[in-house]
């Protein structure tokens, strides 16, 4: 299963997932979690719904860009999908669901902080999965 966001260390995530899945019998699952923010109190529900269209139309984007490059890369099957919620708990339920063996995902996404050697979500990942994790540092 790879976790992907898009960021430069999700698209080296994903050319590691890609390698370890091409030559295998298993599929890649890519999970692409739309963060929707909490809305202000002043924000008006019309906003809040467009915005929210919004986030998971990018997410949406995301999944087929991941599967695209994955199918380039020489994945024969990939599945996928675009869940609302925190990243970390999207990725970790979703592999406990699937019974996944392995987790993909870059140490820092597109909100990442240089000077962390590893992102919030990857940190919880790691934290919350029961399966192995391979946090690919790019």
């Amino acid at each position: 299963m790879l976790g992907y966001d898009g960021s430069k260390n999700a698209k080296v995530a994903l050319e590691r997932a890609s390698e370890l899945t091409k030559n295998s019998d298993g599929d890649l699952i890519v999970v692409v979690a739309a963060s929707v923010p909490v809305p202000a109190p002043y924000a008006s529900r019309s906003y809040y719904e467009q915005l929210r269209k919004d986030v998971v139309e990018h997410a949406k984007s995301l999944m087929a860009e991941a599967s695209d490059l994955a199918r380039q890369a020489g994945v024969k099957r990939v599945t996928g999908s675009v869940e609302e919620g925190y990243a970390a708990d999207v990725i970790a339920s979703r592999a406990l669901e699937t019974g996944a063996d392995m987790i993909v995902v870059g140490r820092r996404g597109i909100r990442g902080v240089e000077r962390r050697r590893i992102g919030s979500v990857s940190s919880s990942v790691l934290a919350q999965s029961e399966c192995d994790v391979l946090v690919v540092m790019g």
